[in-house]
């Protein structure tokens, strides 16, 4: 005779989630403010600093 199978209390969760791995790294973009001039908002040296170039 087999005995039934009683689902039990559920596992407990983690309380903050999986951090996400580095290849999922998102550009961001950096601001600069040059003097009292308009602020510079630089994409290409996120990209290159994210693709690992050397400038």
């Amino acid at each position: 005779m087999v005995p039934e199978l009683v689902p039990g209390p559920e596992l407990p969760q983690a309380a903050r989630a999986a951090p996400a791995p580095a290849a999922a790294v998102k550009l961001r973009k950096v601001r600069r403010d040059i003097g009292l001039r308009s602020t510079l908002v630089s994409v290409l040296v996120s990209r290159r600093l994210a693709a690992g170039s050397n400038f």
